[in-house]
């Protein structure tokens, strides 16, 4: 195993490179590039990666505790079976990306693109996606129990099952929201009422 710490790297490619089962703790990457590197089982601890492109990188198995991706592109990255654990993703986009069996567990995804992925099944509670855009998303059968979803994006969302109960929705537009079979709680109720013109005393 490859371990790196307390390094800082600033506009070097790491293009198609093999860094399977590396371990990487407090290393600071800004604007580098790792499109198509081989990054299986990576770990990160307390690392920032800024601004960073991982277009088609392979990080099957990765874990991720404490680290930061902001504004990173994830394009066609392969996610499967990755794990985030209190991470910042503020900014990062993950179009075509393979979030199949990814765990997140707490953190801040804010202004994230996930566009039209499938997060079935998982538990974000606690979860920020403040401004984040979920169109499309598949949230069936998830937790998003006291997530942070203000002025997030949610149109043609699926929330089938979904538990929402918690959950800061305000300045999302819930008249554009399918939330048969849902759970949610009294007020997001009221809300969800009052947006389709009911009066509620």
């Amino acid at each position: 195993m490859t371990v790196w710490k307390d390094r800082e790297y600033t506009e070097e490619s790491f293009d198609y490179r093999e860094l399977e089962e590396a371990e990487w703790r407090n290393v600071t990457f800004l604007r580098c590039t790792f499109r198509g590197a081989s990054l299986r089982e990576l770990v990160t601890q307390g690392c920032v990666f800024e601004h960073c492109d991982f277009t088609d990188a392979q990080l099957n198995g990765s874990r991720h505790t404490h680290s930061a991706f902001s504004n990173c592109r994830m394009a066609g990255a392969r996610l499967f079976a990755s794990r985030f654990d209190s991470c910042k993703m503020t900014g990062s986009a993950f179009e075509e990306a393979d979030l199949t069996g990814i765990v997140i567990q707490g953190g801040d995804w804010s202004y994230t693109n996930l566009r039209h992925q499938s997060l079935t099944g998982l538990d974000l509670s606690g979860v920020s996606f403040e401004e984040a855009d979920l169109y499309g998303c598949r949230l069936d059968k998830s937790s998003l129990r006291h997530a942070k979803l203000a002025r997030a994006v949610l149109n043609e969302a699926t929330l089938l099952s979904t538990d929402l109960r918690g959950a800061d929705v305000s300045g999302v537009d819930l008249k554009a929201l399918n939330l048969k079979g849902a759970r949610i709680d009294a007020d997001q109720a009221v809300a969800f009422a009052r947006s389709h013109g009911a009066k509620v005393d």
